[in-house]
């Protein structure tokens, strides 16, 4: 029986301003690396409107050993010292649902006049 609870990771990436490019085109490796990690369910890389260069990576994953696992296989602590231009250390935050909330919600489908 798997016991494992279903965690989303967040992680904030704020590279410097000339290595900005660098590091997306890093983080896009290693969304395709994660979807083909066991557990992962999704992987984004989203920009943050309110602070110009500053990113984050979401994603949701089936316990948090799968994460674990994309991390540690991944050398990630290591590619932030391979690779200059981070204004500070990727925060890693790994969050899981608080179980009295009830699971996912969503919202009701909606239909909207003259859109099929």
């Amino acid at each position: 029986m798997n016991d494992a609870k279903p965690v989303v990771a967040v992680m904030r990436l704020r590279p410097t301003p000339g290595s900005n490019a660098t590091w997306l085109a890093v983080w896009a490796q290693e969304c395709e690396r994660a979807l083909h990690t066991p557990g992962c369910k999704s992987f984004r890389v989203l920009s943050d409107r309110q602070h110009a260069g500053e990113h984050y990576i979401v994603s949701e994953w089936d316990g948090a050993e799968g994460f674990d696992t994309f991390m540690r296989n991944g050398g990630i602590v290591w590619l932030e010292r391979a690779i200059d231009g981070m204004k500070e250390p990727l925060l890693v935050t790994v969050l899981e649902e608080i179980p009295s909330r009830g699971g996912v919600r969503k919202a009701p489908e909606r239909e909207f006049a003259g859109v099929s």
